[in-house]
């Protein structure tokens, strides 16, 4: 911004049009605007598949502590429901044996859903760690055989007993 002679100017990089306009209340000012701005193509920058290997890695992290949960909860489960069935002689239950086995069924219920929610986020931070493109030039070189590599061929067989087709296929 520069100020002189009682008149406020605004400079813009990279302008193309001038325009002027009167200030509302301190005077005129002069406002210079771009309306011709330059047009690049927005090009995204090739990724290297680090980001989806961070999130898969996180996503699977998540998955084993979910799985451990379910461990200490199935555990103590297990170890509620030993207790309900030691508080239960002939069939007749106390008050503590209740407990005990509502306890195990809640206990159970967590289980359940830390081992389902661990199973799926482990899988899911799997594929995304494994099916990460390759960070360095040395892996990408290794990769780029193996994607050029992906066939399917028919062959004819024969044998002393018949003969048939063999489908081969790599990927």
């Amino acid at each position: 911004m520069h100020v002189a002679n009682g008149s406020t100017s605004i400079k813009i990089p990279k302008l193309v049009a001038t325009t002027t306009t009167p200030a509302a209340t301190t005077g005129p000012a002069s406002v210079t605007i771009d309306r011709d701005v330059e047009k690049k193509p927005v090009v995204d920058e090739p990724t290297n598949g680090q980001g989806q290997r961070t999130v898969g890695l996180v996503i699977g992290g998540a998955g084993v502590v979910a799985l451990g949960v379910g461990s200490y909860f199935g555990l103590h489960a297990i170890s509620k429901w030993s207790d309900r069935k030691d508080n239960c002689p002939n069939g007749a239950c106390t008050a503590q044996a209740k407990a005990a086995g509502d306890d195990a069924k809640s206990a159970a219920l967590i289980s359940d859903i830390g081992f389902g929610v661990g199973i799926i986020a482990a899988a899911v931070g799997t594929y995304l760690v494994l099916s990460a493109k390759p960070t360095t030039e040395a892996t990408s070189a290794r990769a780029k055989p193996m994607q050029q590599a992906r066939s399917l061929s028919v062959v004819p067989a024969f044998g002393p007993l018949g003969g048939g087709l063999v489908l081969r296929g790599n990927y």
